[in-house]
């Protein structure tokens, strides 16, 4: 049995620059990345636009190139980085000059710095000054001991690229987005390679499109665009919604950019959805300051895991704190009905606590309910637009319908290549 999605979907035949920029939710000077620590430090749309376009030109000063044909080797810049500002628009720039978006915990080893380069040989790595002595040394004792570092810099007040021998990679030159319509093109241009949890192994993101028997998670142009084409379908009435209220959609950019979710949520979908992210600059996670950013700048939306939403259930939790929320997502890792519950009971302006179920595989997500339907039965929701799934028997292969176990298979525009 086939289940398929109530919604259809229409993908854009263009490149996911072009459908960013061409968006009107934001107009040129609204912020859209904020230094929650450090308001003043902010990056608009326009903004936005004129550094991926100067950082692409940067990069392409140091070798990254546009490829000639979809056949051709690929590019791939590793991205090594907690949260900050800078980190959007040098993804964008990765992607106008050419290259590929490669991301590392910023928790890794220097061993698994270099297990990764192993994996995927980047032209360069980017990473924040907090991490540079790993990198470097993971650098070393890699395949690869003779690869650039730069240094990507915004916390109090700054933005900047920069190489460690001072080379500014935010060149005064800019280079124009490639505006790409041919189909075959946006299905077979790899712009993100997304490496899995590591839960059945050590983590994989292999890209070799000259073999196919090496390849990892490659997000296409196409699979991207699709992803943010499902988002806006089921998340832009939430804006609206808001924007009546004369309310922003902001949440606070706690989740990882290195991982699925957070590339998704706090990289791509802001200038379609008009979310509004308040970076947070910290190496791993801290509640209470997460508490403190959303009460002091009346953040209204929030998405995190379930072992961090069941914090917001435990005795003293200041719950006064959220009451600016009016919409709670969590993902990540399976939601109990039991939690969803006790959590939507802490929440204000009828906000209920949502959920949706996703993989690296299928760019973030492939299942939720359209915002503020409040829902709380346990399950992960519908089937995003335009996305089809069916169960098979895990011993058989066969097909088993509604009510059955087995083994989920999803098929979408948003799939991997």
């Amino acid at each position: 049995m086939i289940f398929k999605s109530p919604y259809s979907l229409t993908v854009p035949n263009v490149d996911y620059l072009t459908y960013l920029f061409t968006s009107g939710v934001f107009r040129p000077d609204d912020k859209i990345w904020i230094e929650a620590d450090e308001p003043t430090n902010f990056i608009t749309r326009a903004r936005a636009e004129e550094l991926a376009k100067r950082i692409g030109a940067g990069l392409q000063s140091q070798g990254i190139s546009r490829p000639q044909n979809e056949s051709a080797d690929r590019c791939i810049v590793l991205l090594v980085s907690e949260n900050q500002i800078m980190t959007p628009v040098t993804m964008y720039g990765i992607v106008n000059a050419g290259g590929v978006v490669c991301t590392a915990p910023v928790q890794a080893s220097s061993f698994e710095i270099a297990r990764q380069i192993k994996s995927c040989a980047p032209k360069l790595v980017i990473c924040s000054p907090s991490v540079v002595e790993t990198v470097v040394q993971g650098i070393k004792e890699s395949v690869l001991p003779e690869l650039k570092v730069a240094v990507m810099t915004s916390a109090q007040g700054k933005q900047e690229l920069k190489l460690q021998d001072g080379t500014n990679l935010i060149s005064e030159k800019t280079l124009e987005f490639e505006r790409i319509t041919n189909q075959e093109a946006l299905k077979k241009r790899v712009i993100f390679l997304g490496y899995s949890s590591g839960t059945t192994g050590v983590p994989k993101g292999s890209l070799s499109l000259r073999s196919r028997a090496d390849v990892g998670v490659q997000l296409t142009h196409r699979n991207v665009v699709a992803q943010i084409c499902q988002w806006e379908h089921h998340f832009l009435p939430l804006h609206n919604r808001l924007k009546a209220k004369g309310l922003q959609t902001s949440l606070p950019g706690v989740l990882p950019t290195f991982h699925a979710g957070g590339i998704c949520v706090h990289i791509s979908l802001p200038m379609r959805i008009g979310l509004q992210i308040w970076f947070m600059h910290f190496p791993r996670f801290d509640l209470t300051h997460m508490l403190n950013i959303i009460e002091k700048h009346k953040l209204t939306c929030v998405f995190h895991s379930p072992p961090v939403f069941l914090l917001f259930t435990q005795p003293g939790f200041p719950r006064e704190k959220i009451k600016t929320i009016h919409y709670a997502m969590s993902g990540a890792a399976p939601l109990s009905k039991s939690l969803q519950e006790r959590v939507t009971e802490v929440l204000y302006n009828g906000t209920k606590l949502e959920t949706n179920w996703g993989m690296t595989e299928v760019v973030a997500v492939a299942t939720m309910l359209p915002s503020g339907e409040g829902v709380t039965d346990g399950s992960v929701g519908t089937l995003l637009p335009g996305m089809e799934a069916k169960l098979v028997d895990t011993v058989t292969g066969k097909e088993v319908g509604v009510g059955d176990r087995g083994e989920l298979l999803i098929k979408g525009t948003s799939i991997c290549r």
